[in-house]
């Protein structure tokens, strides 16, 4: 990961939610954007829709999340972690252990 991306990726982590995010998707293996939304709602994490779309959103365009969108009816959006994205969280892991 070149040391921009890493400073693009560590910055929009630090946006409310998103981290939150990350690490929920990371737990659970396999999220529905909806699981997702409850997650941040219950915990009170953020009040906003849009911030859990905005947030998935980062996370898939930087390759930390995958996005898969089913064909059937209802259309449902699932959420999972690249290899990217699992060696990512990892790392951060790694970090908190030295930092306890």
């Amino acid at each position: 990961m070149e040391k921009q991306e890493l400073l693009t990726i560590l910055s929009g982590l630090a946006k409310k939610g998103f981290y939150e995010i990350l690490l929920y998707v990371s737990k659970e293996g396999t999220v529905h954007y909806s699981d997702v939304l409850q997650y941040v709602s219950k915990n009170k994490i953020v009040r906003s829709d849009a911030t859990v779309t905005k947030g998935l959103n980062f996370l898939s365009d930087h390759g930390l999340v995958a996005r898969k969108i089913s064909q059937g009816r209802p259309i449902r959006t699932t959420y999972e972690l690249t290899d990217k994205g699992k060696k990512f969280v990892s790392r951060l892991s790694e970090l908190q252990v030295l930092s306890d």
